[in-house]
């Protein structure tokens, strides 16, 4: 009788442990891709920055990394000195290496230039999470988070 309430009480927590848990999986992906107001401003600078690109033809300039470009270099005085047209691709850098370096590879084709201006930040990334970065992937790109390995 012992044994049988043991395996009742067992099977009642396994199978409470999974509802949970298919529970809480459905609402995380139910919240992907919706929109915050934290994350507004950040992707209102990438939609303007990637329209800007999309815009260009031939190769291109591409400026990239975080507010060190976003503020501190003028794609117009490059482009110029170059002879390319440039979009400077500074964002917000809470988004972290790997995302940035990403969406500039989403950008770019064959003959783009690409120049890299790290943040001190970018040079010692050891993967940890940035509340930044999760609050933009997860509300305004969840297909970049569903492609990355569990």
């Amino acid at each position: 009788m012992r044994t049988h309430r043991f395996r009742q009480w067992i099977q009642g927590f396994m199978g409470g442990t999974i509802l949970g848990c298919l529970i809480w999986a459905g609402l995380f992906y139910g919240q992907l891709g919706v929109p915050t107001g934290s994350s507004d401003l950040i992707d209102k600078i990438i939609a303007r920055k990637e329209q800007r690109a999309a815009e260009l033809a031939g190769p291109r300039l591409f400026l990239v990394g975080g507010s060190n470009v976003l503020f501190g270099l003028q794609a117009r005085l490059l482009a110029r000195e170059a002879g390319l047209p440039a979009v400077n691709l500074g964002v917000h850098a809470g988004l972290q290496l790997p995302y940035i370096l990403d969406r500039a590879l989403r950008l770019s084709r064959a003959g783009d230039v690409v120049v890299l201006a790290l943040e001190y930040t970018h040079y010692h990334y050891a993967g940890e999470l940035d509340l930044t970065h999760v609050d933009y992937v997860f509300a305004r790109d969840p297909g970049y988070f569903l492609q990355q390995s569990p």
